[in-house]
């Protein structure tokens, strides 16, 4: 069951509909939340205006430092939404934007997934296979060997 949301006013009568979003995990929204804290707690006081870009290369820099490149582009993609949400004026100011040249590039190793036919069909027989003790440590040894080809 969705949360009810009031509809534009059609034939003259408010009509409601059951909203079709996507529900999120209670933990996503909790991480979600502690990355906007992140944002919040230091630039929570200013002005978008007053925000300024070498702050922001500073306080994306201290995530570098410890190595914690994917909270950086996350907290910074934050920081880009919250400020194009405050720019009621339409300047298009917003010191979170463009900052790649400026900053470590996030480099991640691929990981493939089961792609073949023949893998998946394998890996969904070991999952379905009786779970003794033996069964489900090959099974889990096996789904690294099968995703990686």
């Amino acid at each position: 069951m969705g949360r009810r949301v009031a509809r534009e006013e059609e034939g003259g009568k408010s009509q409601t509909r059951q909203e079709s979003s996507r529900w999120r995990d209670p933990k996503t929204i909790e991480v979600l939340e502690l990355r906007v804290g992140y944002v919040k707690d230091r630039f929570g006081k200013l002005h978008r205006q007053d925000i300024k870009r070498p702050d922001v290369l500073a306080f994306m820099r201290s995530y570098e430092a410890e190595g914690k490149l994917e909270t950086r582009d996350r907290v910074r993609s934050i920081g880009e939404q919250i400020c194009n949400y405050a720019d009621v004026e339409g300047d298009g100011y917003n010191p979170f934007r463009n900052l790649n040249g400026q900053m470590i590039a996030n480099i991640s190793t691929p990981r493939p997934g089961v792609t073949e036919p023949r893998d998946v069909t394998r890996v969904f027989k070991l999952i379905s296979a009786p779970w003794t003790r033996a069964r489900c440590l090959v099974t889990l040894l096996a789904l690294p060997c099968a995703s990686m080809r």
